[in-house]
């Protein structure tokens, strides 16, 4: 009987850490989805950003909307965010500067 009881509480304990690990993947999972939806969103909010810039009507008008983004981008990066956003941003960041050489 002692036996037997030993082996149900191993049995038991067993059973609780397989439904802990069990519950905690779904619960990590949803952070992570979480994690690459927020990132979606915010480079779909960028790449919006960049349309509204090239389709500004004129070559001038062109230009200082993309020095405009490239601006607000330095302040909006934060130095935690992804590799992809850093590079976006730098991306803009000389893609205004030579536009703007080249409306001069």
């Amino acid at each position: 009987m002692q036996m037997n009881c030993a082996h149900l509480e191993n049995c038991l304990h067993e059973a609780r850490e397989e439904a802990r690990t069990n519950k905690c993947s779904p619960d990590r999972r949803a952070v992570e989805y979480d994690a690459l939806r927020s990132s979606a969103l915010r480079i779909h909010g960028l790449f919006e950003r960049l349309n509204n810039c090239i389709t500004a009507p004129g070559v001038t008008g062109f230009a200082e909307s993309l020095h405009s983004l490239a601006a607000s981008l330095a302040s909006y990066v934060k130095k935690d965010e992804a590799d992809t956003t850093v590079q976006f941003q730098q991306c803009i960041k000389i893609l205004a500067d030579k536009v703007y050489l080249l409306t001069r």
